[in-house]
């Protein structure tokens, strides 16, 4: 048990820590959105063009919350969405060019700041870390099933 408090502890010192550096790059970068909003943004900045449902299986996120970011967004004119040319039921979501180059100057900004956590780590540790996130990240999509 006292290994699970010690882990507690630890992570959610991590969690604090790391929201804390992610809401200074967020002012560094000049954006005005919620975590959410960049999460939706991230995603669409790595893959071009993807539809909303595409959108909410990767951010285990049902239709009514993608749905209601994705008009928030679309208002700031942060995205555009087009008609899919393959199916006419679905649309396809584009981020604009210049919230592109902000978003992507963001994840250098994670990536930079996850090198930071790593120092002193050896390639095995990652490798053992890097596993067992993903493991922790399954656990927990099960959760919302």
């Amino acid at each position: 048990m006292k290994d699970i408090d010690h882990i507690h502890s630890s992570l959610f010192e991590l969690m604090f820590l790391i929201q804390i550096e992610m809401k200074k790059v967020i002012k560094n970068a000049d954006i005005d959105l919620s975590p959410m909003e960049i999460l939706l943004l991230r995603t669409l900045a790595e893959d071009d063009e993807i539809t909303q449902q595409q959108l909410g299986n990767k951010l285990s996120k049902d239709k009514a919350q993608i749905t209601r970011l994705m008009q928030q967004l679309e208002r700031k004119k942060l995205i555009t969405k087009h008609q899919n040319p393959h199916d006419k039921r679905s649309f396809l979501i584009t981020i604009n060019h210049h919230v592109k180059t902000k978003v992507l100057t963001f994840i250098d900004y994670e990536k930079e700041m996850v090198s930071r956590i790593l120092e002193g780590v050896t390639t095995n540790q990652r490798k053992t870390l890097g596993s067992t996130l993903e493991l922790m990240k399954t656990n927990i999509k099960a959760f919302h099933k």
